[in-house]
């Protein structure tokens, strides 16, 4: 039973059961009543940014497109609204749980095109509005995922995890751990406040600044690596402040026994 990998019960929800259908994830405005951003990263990383969106735009429903449906890129799918929104009922409306994002899988032929935004969305404020919730969408999804596999690849003695998770009843009440191994003077973790800087933030240059600021203030030898890591998966250079920055080698960063 256990051996299931492609033909397991929840294989609907990654990329439409392995039929690798790109951009599968698309994030629909019940206020706005149109999809504005899509993805091809995994179904918790989207729900995951979802709930960074949050607080841009309340109710967003992450629809796990079917391989039927037209392709949909960043450019194009604000055309697109969904032909039957009961699917999002019980979840993410107007009347309930407005600021909590969901997932839907979406059945065949969901998707309307449309050649104009909705009246409220002409050429105005609200449109300007929207396309800025646009851009910085297409960033959250990046940034945030980006952040996920940093944290994966770099933060090899994630201690506190494992204490908070699996020895909560074995610790002395005295007994303390670093939030990560690669930290410095933070106290939540890298990822945690790049999380909270995405959800906080409302442009990119804004989050990107925020995030400079971390990196300048963790330089130990294995945080300048995580730190160019993730500018590397961004496709952006690592600002010149940072280059210039001393490394660290009086914080223990996992590289230092």
């Amino acid at each position: 039973m256990w051996d299931k990998t492609y033909n397991a019960g929840f294989n609907w929800l990654h990329m439409n059961g392995f039929d690798k259908r790109n951009n599968a994830n698309a994030f629909y405005s019940p206020g706005v009543d149109r999809i504005f951003a899509v993805d091809s990263f995994d179904p918790y990383t989207a729900f995951e940014a979802a709930i960074i969106l949050s607080s841009k735009v309340p109710g967003i429903t992450v629809c796990v497109l079917d391989t039927s449906e037209p392709f949909l890129d960043n450019s194009n799918c604000h055309r697109f609204t969904l032909k039957d929104k009961s699917i999002l009922s019980p979840g993410s409306s107007v009347l309930f749980n407005r600021q909590l994002p969901l997932i839907r899988r979406l059945p065949k032929n969901s998707l309307i095109e449309k050649e104009e935004m909705p009246i409220d969305y002409k050429n105005n404020e609200n449109f300007e509005a929207f396309i800025m919730l646009q851009n910085y969408s297409k960033f959250v999804i990046q940034a945030w995922h980006s952040a996920k596999v940093c944290e994966i690849m770099c933060n090899i003695f994630p201690m506190e995890t494992y204490a908070k998770d699996f020895l909560t009843d074995c610790l002395p009440e005295s007994f303390s751990l670093r939030v990560d191994n690669g930290n410095a003077d933070l106290k939540t973790g890298i990822t945690k406040e790049i999380k909270k800087i995405l959800y906080h933030s409302n442009t990119c240059d804004e989050a990107l600044n925020l995030i400079e600021a971390i990196w300048k203030n963790n330089t130990t030898p294995l945080t300048v690596f995580w730190r160019d890591l993730f500018y590397k998966s961004l496709e952006l250079p690592v600002p010149d402040k940072l280059l210039s920055t001393k490394i660290n080698i009086d914080q223990y960063s996992g590289w230092i026994l």
